[in-house]
């Protein structure tokens, strides 16, 4: 306690030309609507470095722009860390990080509708798919070639070369 109320001594008496980071939480704070006294009430902080920062930070100064400059990098940086993914049942599209992303694949890696024919693979046709980058077609050749073994047999050969001939007549247009 002694510590934190030393700190903001310096920081009152240095005064506020330079950023830092406790002048900076206190300008995220007043940004996102906070009174000067309502954030006072912290132990780490005092109500005359919170008016300082509001007052060094209500008029357009360097200070104010190193600040918005340095809000808008954090905020860059944290929507970076999301991404975006569409169709979670009862939810729509929402945004996770990459970790969550990763867990909710393996769980629908986990589970699958309408047979066991990809359980024993050691990769699902869809994480390949996906990987590649491929279209509908491609991706529908690579599934039911993969799958034909254990579920459709030449049935499934025959939807893949179906899907192939259009792959290649689609192709074959493109080149006319």
């Amino acid at each position: 306690m002694a510590k934190a109320k030393s700190a903001v001594k310096t920081i009152v008496k240095t005064g506020i030309n330079k950023p830092n980071p406790l002048s900076f939480e206190i300008f995220k704070l007043l940004n996102q609507g906070f009174t000067p006294l309502a954030i006072a009430k912290s132990p780490r902080l005092n109500i005359d470095h919170v008016r300082m920062v509001k007052k060094a930070t209500d008029s357009p100064t360097k200070l104010r722009a190193k600040f918005m400059d340095r809000l808008h990098k954090e905020e860059m940086e944290q929507q970076a860390k999301l991404r975006r993914v569409a169709d979670v049942p009862g939810f729509g599209t929402i945004a996770v990080t990459p970790e969550e992303d990763e867990a909710m694949s393996k769980l629908a890696n986990a589970t699958q509708v309408g047979g066991t024919h990809y359980k024993d693979k050691k990769l699902q046709p869809w994480d390949a798919i996906a990987a590649w980058d491929c279209g509908f077609l491609d991706g529908n050749v690579i599934k039911y070639v993969v799958r034909y073994r254990s579920k459709g047999g030449v049935e499934d050969l025959k939807k893949a070369r179906h899907y192939l001939d259009k792959l290649i007549e689609i192709e074959l247009e493109g080149l006319k």
